[in-house]
């Protein structure tokens, strides 16, 4: 799930937090409408505001590699 504001005003930046288990390789892909993304750190990403609507916030979350350990046939 996402945590964050659901109060919007153009211009002003507010932080939006991914309620995810951190692991190894995993990848967060932010979608934002109506506004842009000005900064990411772990798993919050900070967005700008804009003045038109519709105002959407998602998220997306894959693993790039997967867990676990990888051992040489013999």
């Amino acid at each position: 799930s996402i945590e964050g504001s659901v109060e919007i005003i153009p211009g002003q930046n507010t932080p939006y937090t991914a309620t995810v288990t951190p692991s190894t390789g995993l990848s967060l892909n932010w979608q934002i409408t109506g506004g842009s993304i000005v900064g990411t750190f772990a798993n919050t990403a900070t967005v700008n505001w804009g003045t038109s609507e519709p105002y959407t916030v998602s998220l997306t979350a894959g693993l790039s590699a997967l867990p676990g350990c990888i051992s040489n046939p013999t």
